[in-house]
């Protein structure tokens, strides 16, 4: 089976604010699981320390 399709297994231990900002980026039928994927697709560390540093 597909890593995607797996039951959950795992938990993350995150705040409630947190949870709750991630809840809203779900669409439709969307897990959080395909949430948190787009959002790491997203992500750039190295962008970040950039920008961090421009500060």
């Amino acid at each position: 089976m597909p890593e995607t399709e797996r039951k959950a297994d795992a938990r993350i231990a995150v705040s409630s604010e947190t949870r709750k900002l991630v809840r809203n980026q779900k669409r439709g039928g969307e897990t959080y699981d395909q949430v948190l994927r787009k959002m790491v697709s997203q992500y750039d560390p190295d962008a970040t320390s950039r920008e961090e540093r421009a500060r």
